[in-house]
């Protein structure tokens, strides 16, 4: 996920899929610089949530809907 504000190793956040309403806790596990602006983070659930990533219209996992800004889908606890 790229992202405009800092984060660690280590911490914890929790990520909102706006687009179902699920929320999940997660752990940063890699953080990298970006060209341009922002860092590449990746992070882990605490937690199986198999619908986490689904839509409610279709149920069905899109990959176009994991691209995921900062502002609008996660904040920090």
């Amino acid at each position: 996920m790229r992202m405009e504000a800092g984060v660690q190793l280590g911490q914890r956040l929790l990520v909102i899929n706006q687009k179902n309403d699920c929320a999940q806790p997660c752990i940063i596990v890699f953080v990298g610089a970006r060209l341009g602006n922002g860092i590449d983070v990746a992070f882990s659930f605490t937690a199986a949530m198999p619908y986490f990533w689904r839509t409610l219209r279709t149920g069905r996992y899109n990959a176009s809907e994991i691209e995921w800004d900062y502002e609008e889908s996660a904040a920090a606890e």
